[in-house]
């Protein structure tokens, strides 16, 4: 039951790239018959073609020597990105008893070959890359097996014993061979495996100046990418020496392992390599909708790509909370494959759909019909947004210096350590040509799984302005706080940091001060781990009895929620807002008090509506100060000071108290700010002193009314951190003072 529950699981692909794959050589003689062509036999004549050197057919009745193992194999049949059709005759490995040696073959890691690419560009180095043909056919095979030959063998050696020499593809240790086989060739060619990465060879080099650098070649099993001055000589007369290489596939590279790739110039003038998955991307989508299509055909219209997608996911969507039914096994196996696409694509630059694969990820165990639609969203997106590019820039970072203050350590707990300097690798080479400066940017998602409220990291690394490495992956612990997430983060992308830095070094790379890391929890996480004297406990925040700046700040935060200010303003205003809720306590030390907006309803029945006025009501307004005799008196503060006249805010109250909220305008809100004030110089020092009649006035009347302000949010906003300042800041004499 467990099996055949696996099984109905895994997806069985019949087309790809709308191509139809065959499944035998007689089906895929019926294919080229209905196609009009002999594509998928030529592919299979080549095939037997290639394979004819690795293989040694006896004649009849002659039997395999001692020692030899009987296997079997078959055919594969696969559709490359350009089209062509392909033919592979691969040994049946998993039926073949495990060796008891490694048969582990490695392959250059992405991160490696986006450093290459940045560090040609950097140092004015040629790219060239190249294809080995048949690759495992050329390396000799270190086991002892047979076959019996097929019909695709060709009806003269059907039923004959074949014994096989070289690595075929297929075999447990066919991998394993062709690489020991070929590293031994790069230390022929005197070129040193980089201990970080094992598939970069590296060799020391000159330019035409005299400058010293380092060649490169980067192996992914039979892709071969070469940084040199001259890359074209590397692979042709040297490497092309000891394997025959694809003709067609030397030269600049224009798809590197699944990458469109090209050579671009930016703004600035700086040419530079950029990776793009547009192709890629393109057929990925049309599969799903062919897939969808068929579907659709067969009567459920369950599931369709949007027509236009701004953003991969629904911004307030939560897997894991979704409670929709499960999908059956074939669609449950669909929804993994398309996890599996999307991963590659994220592999090949989208770092945009980054989270949104790792969200959807996390639910391939059980996934559900709404976890489906938000994957297809993800697709439609992509469709809408396919010819994106990752530029691997290779200008320098502008630093702030002044945001990475060095500090002493010597007192610290560390100041044992010798003069507290990075620990350098004893074998690294010599670095040469121009080297990198480390950035990276953190951040943490603290609790966004709302079942297991594990939280998320994710972090971006920039070698110079070229973005080499992302992650984006829930933790594997829960944290009680958000230091502790941030904290978290922070130690895996310090983590990676060093390695990169270790990487670098061994690929004799100059490394250029420290790294740089960004993150918005400054005043806990970076300033705990970047101040010596620094302590993780925090000061809780003081308690006030009267918490009415608390609620007044709140308020003006909502004014600044309900318009349109631009950016810089609305900085600026919560700048100004912070300053002026500043209290003390009663260790006469700065609490700052933070307080979140206020949902709408909380002012004026939830909305401020602003009113636009007429010459009219204004001049209405003006007639009814002057019939009042608004004559402003003067406020006597016992003091030298030259004071301006200040109206009596109880005889302006009852004035305002009886017009209609519409007549109020920016005039009349300015006049009311501007007799809450006087203005007088002290010790030569101007400062603001408000009158003891104001201060008063709001003792005695606490139910002031506040009118509605209707023109102006930014007075709005200004003057009720005014009357905040009223209330809480006041002095021992009674006498208010900002």
């Amino acid at each position: 039951m467990i099996i055949s529950a696996v099984k109905a699981r895994v997806r069985k692909t019949t087309h790809k790239y709308g191509i139809e794959i065959p499944t035998s050589v007689e089906h895929a003689k019926r294919l080229d018959a209905q196609n009009g062509n002999n594509l998928w036999m030529k592919a299979l004549s080549k095939e037997m073609s290639n394979i004819g050197v690795a293989v040694e057919v006896l004649a009849y009745g002659v039997l395999a020597p001692p020692g030899y193992s009987k296997v079997t194999g078959h055919l594969v049949w696969d559709v490359k990105m350009d089209f062509t059709r392909k033919a592979r005759w691969v040994l049946d490995g998993h039926k073949t008893p495990d060796p008891l040696y490694s048969q582990y073959a490695g392959v250059v890691s992405r991160e490696s070959v986006r450093i290459a690419f940045t560090y040609a560009a950097l140092n004015n180095l040629d790219v060239f890359a190249a294809d080995i043909r048949n690759a495992y056919l050329q390396a000799p095979s270190s086991r002892k097996d047979y076959i019996i030959c097929g019909p695709e063998f060709g009806l003269e050696n059907v039923g004959k014993v074949a014994l096989i020499h070289r690595a075929l593809y297929g075999g447990k240790t066919a991998g394993r061979d062709f690489r020991n086989h070929l590293r031994a060739c790069m230390h022929h060619l005197d070129f040193l495996s980089c201990p970080a990465d094992p598939d970069v060879w590296m060799r020391p080099a000159m330019k035409d100046d005299g400058s010293e650098y380092w060649e490169y070649v980067l192996l992914c099993t039979d892709d071969a990418l070469c940084v040199s001055m001259n890359p074209e000589r590397v692979l042709r007369k040297e490497l092309g020496k000891y394997f025959e290489l694809k003709e067609e596939s030397i030269g600049p590279p224009k798809i590197y392992l699944g990458s469109n790739v090209r050579k671009v110039e930016l703004d600035t003038g700086v040419q530079c390599w950029a990776f793009g998955s547009s192709q890629y991307v393109q057929a990925a989508v049309k599969n799903v909708e062919r897939y969808l299509n068929d579907r659709c055909k067969a009567g459920d219209e369950r599931f369709k790509l949007k027509p236009k997608a701004m953003t991969p996911m629904q911004t307030s969507y939560r897997p894991e909370l979704d409670v929709s039914p499960e999908l059956e096994p074939s669609d449950a196996s669909y929804y993994q494959s398309l996890i599996g696409v999307l991963r590659w694509i994220v592999e090949l630059g989208r770092v945009d759909i980054c989270l949104e694969c790792s969200l959807m990820s996390s639910q391939l165990a059980m996934p559900r019909v709404g976890h489906l639609h938000q994957v297809l969203s993800i697709f439609s997106y992509l469709k809408s947004h396919h010819n994106a590019e990752l530029v691997l820039d290779p200008t320098f970072p502008v630093i702030d210096a002044a945001g990475f203050e060095r500090k002493d350590w010597s007192t610290s707990e560390f100041g044992h350590i010798d003069n507290l300097k990075e620990e350098l690798p004893p074998n690294q080479p010599e670095p040469k040509g121009i080297g990198f400066v480390t950035t990276a940017k953190v951040d943490a998602d603290h609790a966004s799984d709302t079942t297991t409220r594990r939280s998320r990291t994710g972090f971006f690394v920039w070698v110079n302005g070229a973005l080499v490495y992302w992650m984006a992956k829930k933790q594997t612990a829960v944290e009680s706080s958000s230091f502790g997430s941030e904290f978290c983060t922070m130690k895996l992308c310090c983590e990676y940091l060093r390695g990169l830095r270790y990487k670098l070094r061994m690929m004799g790379i100059p490394v250029l001060g420290p790294s740089f890391i960004y993150g918005d929890n400054k005043k806990s996480v970076l300033a705990n781990t970047s101040i010596p004297d620094s302590q993780l406990n925090i000061p809780k925040k003081q308690k006030y009895k009267n918490n009415t700046h608390i609620q007044v700040l709140k308020t003006s935060l909502l004014v600044l929620r309900l318009h349109d200010f631009s950016v810089a303003k609305r900085n600026s205003l919560l700048l100004f807002a912070s300053k002026l809720t500043m209290g003390k306590s009663k260790n006469n030390k700065k609490v700052a008090i933070a307080a979140k907006p206020v949902n709408s309803t909380a002012l004026t029945q939830g909305r401020i509506s602003f009113l636009q006025k007429s010459r009219a009501e204004t001049a209405e307004i003006r007639s009814k100060k002057e019939s009042n005799n608004l004559d402003p008196p003067i406020v006597n503060n016992n003091s030298d000071t030259e004071m301006e006249e200040v109206e009596s805010p109880l005889k302006y109250n009852r004035i305002v108290q009886n017009m209609d909220s519409s007549q109020w305008n920016l005039q009349t809100l300015a006049y009311l700010c501007t007799i809450y004030r006087a203005r007088g110089q002290r010790n030569n020092k101007k400062e603001v002193v408000f009158g003891n009649e104001l201060f008063s006035a709001w003792e005695n009347e606490p139910d002031f009314h506040w009118p509605c302000f209707v023109e102006s949010p930014v007075l709005a906003f200004l003057f009720l951190l005014f009357s905040a300042g009223f209330q809480e800041l006041g002095n021992s004499s009674g006498r208010p003072t900002f």
